[in-house]
C-alpha cells in the first residue's frame, strides 16, 4: 500500500507537472491554411511547409497583404506555393512569444524566446519540414535546431537578405536564398518541393483555414491538438483594406450626437454618412486588430462590417445580441460601421434569426458615385485614364453618396459646386462593373447647371483635348463613351430628366433638350401616292347628320341651304325644339323646296335623350322604310 501510495504521488505530480507545462507552453499561436479540404490534426507531420512570421523582422515583406488577419496577408503567397489538390501550410505566429526587440537581441543571445521556440516544435514534433522565414529572423533557428537531435528541419527557404553569420550556422540543412522576395519568385523556389506553383488552380476564397491549440487531454495524459475553424471570420475580411485615419489615430471618438442620429433602423436602411442609434444586431465574428476590433454585423435583413475602438472588446463578442450606435463609414468604396458605443440588446423578433456570416453583406461591393450634368442639349464628359467619362469618384470617410458624387464634379471637371445642383427628384441610374477583384456598383445622379450657356455654343463643335472636360450633344456622348453600360446609364438619365421637366418636377432656368434627336417626319411617303378606294357606307345603314348649336348660331339658315340646294339628294330632317312651339320646324316647312317636297318630322317640348326618346325612333323608322 505504501509503494502503491508513493506511486499514485509521483504520477499525480507528474501529471500536474505536465498541466503546468501545457498552461505555460510558449505562446506560439498556429494557424494552418489548407487547399482541397480542412486541416486534420495529426502527431508528427512529415515534410510539412513551416512560415515564420512576427519575429524579429518589424518591415512586413512585400510580398504580404497590407492590412488583416495573418492568415489573410498570407493567402496569396499559400496559393503561390501550395499544392492546388491538397497542402496544407503552417503558419506559426510568433508575435505573442516575445516582442520584435526581444526578438533581436534573441539573435545576439539566445534566450527564454529561442527555448519557448524549441519547446513547441518539440511538441509539434514536424519531420523533414521546409521553412519560410524571413532574413533577419533566419539566425533563430540555428540555435532550436542545435538543441535538438530530431530531424524537425530539412529545408529553409531565407525571404530577403540574411545575415551571413546566421546563414552559415545553419550548415545542417538545405537553404534556398530568394533576395528578391515577390510572390513570384517565391512560387519558383517552392517549385520540385512537392508544391507544384500552379496558383492559377488555387485561389484565396478556395482556401481552409484553421486555428490549433494544444491541450493535455485529463484521461489519457497525452498532449492533443484541437482545431477551430476560422475560414468565415478570416476571409470574409472583415472591415475595409485601409482603415481612415480617424480609426487608426484615435480610436476612441466620442458619442455620435443623439439630435442628428437616425433611430429605429435596420441593416437595409445604412448609407453612406449616415449617424444612427439602436442597430439591434447579432455579431457574427470578432477580431482584434492592433487598436480596434474588426467585426461582422447582421440582423434579419443582411450584414455588414464594422469598426469599434478595442477598450469595447468585452462587448463586441461573437454570438451577442447588441444595439450599436455610429455612423456608417466609407474606407476603399466599401460601407463599413464605425461603432461608437456597444449596449446589451435582448434579442430579435421572435422566430427570426440573424443572416448567416457574408449573406447579403453591404460591404461587399465597391460604391463609387457620379453625375450627368446637363446644360442646355449638351452634357459633361471628363479625360480620364486616355478616353472619355462621366466623372465619378469613391465616397471618402464620411461623405454622402450625393457629397461624393459632387466632388467628383468640382474636382474632376474643376467646376465650382454653386454652379450645378442635382436632381433629387430625379431617380439616379445604376452601373456595374465585374472586371476587377470586387465588384464595383456605381450611381450616377442627375444634374443641371445653373447658369446658362454661352451665346453662340449651338454652333460650336470643337473640342480642346488639353481641357480637363468637355460639353457634348447626346448623340456625341452616345458615340464617345466606350462602356455600353455608361451609356445606358446616359440614356435612362436623359429620359428621367425630360419626363420630370414635361410634368413640371424639374423647371429648368433655361431650355434643357438634352436626349436623342427625334427623326425629321417626312412631307410625305410613298404610300401616300396610293390609290385607295373611296369609303362607302354599309348599305344597310342610314347616314345622319346632327346639327346642333346655341341660339343664333345659324342651324335654320343651314339647313334652309342645305334644303333649297341638296343637288338630287334624298334628305330628311327631324327638328328637335326644347319649347312648346317649334319655330324650326315651322321656317323648313315654309322653306322654298323646288326639287322635291321633303318629309319632316317635328318633335317639341322636350329632350330627346328621355321625355322624346320613343318619338325619336318612331321617326327614324318611317324615314327608314
Amino acid at each position: 500500500l505504501d509503494a502503491a501510495r508513493v506511486v499514485t504521488h509521483k504520477m499525480a505530480r507528474a501529471s500536474r507537472r505536465s498541466a503546468v507545462e501545457v498552461e505555460q507552453t510558449p505562446a506560439v499561436k498556429l494557424f494552418v491554411a489548407s487547399t482541397g479540404w480542412p486541416y486534420k490534426p495529426c502527431h508528427a507531420p512529415e515534410r510539412p511547409l513551416l512560415v515564420f512570421h512576427g519575429a524579429a523582422q518589424t518591415a512586413p515583406p512585400s510580398f504580404l497583404g497590407k492590412s488583416g488577419h495573418v492568415c489573410r496577408r498570407y493567402a496569396e503567397l499559400v496559393c503561390g506555393i501550395a499544392n492546388p489538390d491538397h497542402d496544407n501550410v503552417f503558419i506559426l505566429d510568433l508575435s505573442d512569444v516575445a516582442t520584435p526587440a526581444e526578438w533581436r537581441g534573441e539573435l545576439q543571445q539566445p534566450g527564454r524566446a529561442t527555448k519557448s521556440l524549441a519547446k513547441w516544435l518539440a511538441r509539434f514534433n514536424p519531420v523533414d519540414a521546409t521553412v519560410l522565414i524571413n532574413g533577419e529572423d533566419a539566425g533563430i533557428l540555428a540555435p532550436v535546431l542545435r538543441g535538438s537531435s530530431d530531424k524537425w528541419i530539412n529545408r529553409v527557404v531565407v525571404a530577403g537578405q540574411a545575415p551571413p553569420k546566421a546563414l552559415a550556422a545553419l550548415n545542417t540543412v538545405s537553404i534556398s536564398l530568394v533576395p528578391q522576395a515577390t510572390l513570384a519568385s517565391l512560387t519558383e523556389a517552392f517549385v520540385g518541393n512537392g508544391h507544384d506553383g500552379q496558383n492559377e488552380k488555387c485561389k484565396p476564397v478556395d482556401l481552409h483555414f484553421v486555428f490549433v491549440e494544444f491541450r493535455l487531454d485529463v484521461r489519457t495524459k497525452q498532449l492533443v491538438q484541437t482545431a477551430q475553424k476560422i475560414t468565415a471570420s478570416v476571409m470574409q475580411d472583415v472591415g475595409p483594406a485601409e482603415l481612415p485615419p480617424s480609426v487608426t489615430e484615435a480610436p476612441n471618438v466620442a458619442p455620435t450626437p443623439s439630435g442628428v442620429s437616425c433611430t429605429g433602423l435596420a441593416t437595409h436602411h445604412l448609407a453612406a454618412g449616415m449617424s444612427f442609434a439602436g442597430l439591434a444586431v447579432q455579431v457574427l465574428s470578432s477580431l482584434v486588430d492592433g487598436s480596434v476590433i474588426r467585426a461582422a454585423l447582421a440582423d434579419v435583413h443582411g450584414s455588414i462590417d464594422a469598426l469599434f475602438p478595442r477598450t469595447l472588446q468585452t462587448q463586441v463578442v461573437r454570438g451577442r445580441f447588441v444595439s450599436v450606435t455610429g455612423r456608417v463609414i466609407s474606407a476603399d468604396g466599401r460601407l463599413c460601421i464605425m461603432g461608437d458605443r456597444v449596449d446589451p440588446h435582448p434579442g430579435l423578433r421572435e422566430g427570426y434569426s440573424a443572416v448567416r456570416i457574408g449573406q447579403r453583406n453591404a460591404s461587399d461591393h465597391v460604391r463609387r458615385y457620379g453625375v450627368l450634368l446637363l446644360r442646355g442639349d449638351r452634357g459633361v464628359l471628363v479625360r480620364r485614364d486616355g478616353g472619355l467619362q462621366l466623372p465619378v469618384a469613391e465616397a471618402r470617410t464620411h461623405e454622402t453618396s450625393e457629397q461624393a458624387a459632387t466632388r467628383a464634379v468640382a474636382e474632376l471637371c474643376d467646376i465650382y459646386e454653386e454652379e450645378f445642383v442635382l436632381l433629387q427628384d430625379v431617380a439616379p441610374a445604376v452601373m456595374y462593373d465585374s472586371s476587377g477583384e470586387r465588384l464595383v456598383v456605381t450611381r450616377i445622379f442627375a444634374a443641371l447647371a445653373t447658369n446658362p450657356p454661352p451665346a453662340g455654343y449651338e454652333d460650336e463643335e470643337s473640342e480642346d483635348e488639353d481641357d480637363l472636360y468637355d460639353w457634348f450633344p447626346y448623340h456625341k456622348i452616345m458615340a464617345r463613351i466606350p462602356d455600353d453600360s455608361m451609356r445606358k446609364c446616359v440614356a435612362t438619365l436623359a429620359e428621367g430628366v425630360a419626363t420630370a421637366i414635361r410634368f413640371g418636377v424639374v423647371a429648368p432656368e433655361f431650355p434643357c433638350s438634352f436626349g436623342p434627336r427625334e427623326a425629321p417626319k417626312p412631307a410625305w411617303t410613298s404610300t401616300d401616292l396610293e390609290l385607295k378606294p373611296a369609303e362607302q357606307p354599309a348599305p344597310d345603314l342610314l347616314p345622319v347628320t346632327v346639327l346642333s348649336g346655341f341660339l343664333g348660331a345659324g342651324k335654320t339658315t343651314l339647313l334652309k341651304h342645305i334644303l333649297e340646294n341638296n343637288e338630287g339628294l334624298r334628305v330628311a330632317v327631324i327638328v328637335n325644339d326644347m319649347a312648346e312651339v317649334n319655330v324650326d320646324a315651322m321656317l323648313v316647312r315654309g322653306a322654298n323646296v323646288q326639287q322635291q317636297p321633303e318629309h319632316v318630322v317635328e318633335m317639341t317640348n322636350g329632350c330627346i335623350c328621355c321625355t322624346l326618346r320613343e318619338d325619336l325612333l318612331t321617326g327614324i323608322v318611317d324615314l327608314q322604310r
